[in-house]
């Protein structure tokens, strides 16, 4: 796998937070997906999945900052810089935040299996 097919992946994740496009989604996450919360609440695809269609969250801004990759074939670890706005549960929020994201490829496409986001205070 290579930086730029990473980067591209992320794109499409970006453009479907923002335009909860849960048909995306479904491509994108692994039907074995763990997910940690900046809340420490971990959730599954299928919860991840609820939580956009029921509009429990709702993105209005999805800014890509700074990306790092590590490769490690048949498995990348994306280190992602986000400005993010928007709704989660009836509360705003906004700010930046790193995510963590182990994508995996499975029956020949690149999946995310694993993750993580923290809000960044400093």
């Amino acid at each position: 796998m290579s930086t730029q097919e990473i980067e591209t992946l992320e794109a499409k994740l970006a453009q479907a937070m923002l335009g909860n496009d849960i048909a995306m989604l479904d491509r994108l996450l692994s039907d074995d997906l763990v997910f940690s919360g900046p809340d420490g609440i971990i959730v599954n695809k299928a919860q991840d999945l609820a939580l956009h269609q029921s509009g429990d969250i709702i993105f209005t801004t999805y800014e890509i900052g700074e990306l790092l990759v590590q490769s490690y074939d048949p498995m990348a670890i994306a280190h992602v810089k986000v400005k993010l706005a928007g709704n989660f549960k009836g509360k705003d929020f906004a700010g930046d935040f790193r995510y963590l994201r182990i994508y995996l490829k499975q029956n020949e496409q690149w999946k995310i299996i694993g993750g993580q986001v923290t809000a960044i205070t400093g």
